[in-house]
């Protein structure tokens, strides 16, 4: 329990829950970014990769874990 005593105890950039609801589970996310590809356009002419695509996130490795554990039996 976070220290105010209101939900769950969360990291920074924390965007996500999942938890366990009845016989199956649940993930939400507060932010798409993990799961689109985005390229951006900046004002020198150069480009900025962010998204599901960036090579400095793990948000491949995320979803994959994410819809392993989703899909595991309880």
């Amino acid at each position: 329990m976070h220290s105010t005593g209101v939900g769950p105890i969360g990291m920074g950039d924390s965007q996500a829950v999942a938890g366990q609801l009845g016989q199956g589970r649940v993930v939400i996310f507060a932010d798409s970014n993990g799961f689109t590809a985005m390229i951006f356009n900046n004002d020198n002419g150069s480009q900025s990769i962010a998204g599901f695509t960036d090579p400095s996130s793990q948000w491949q490795q995320m979803v994959l874990n994410t819809l392993h554990w989703l899909t595991k039996v309880i």
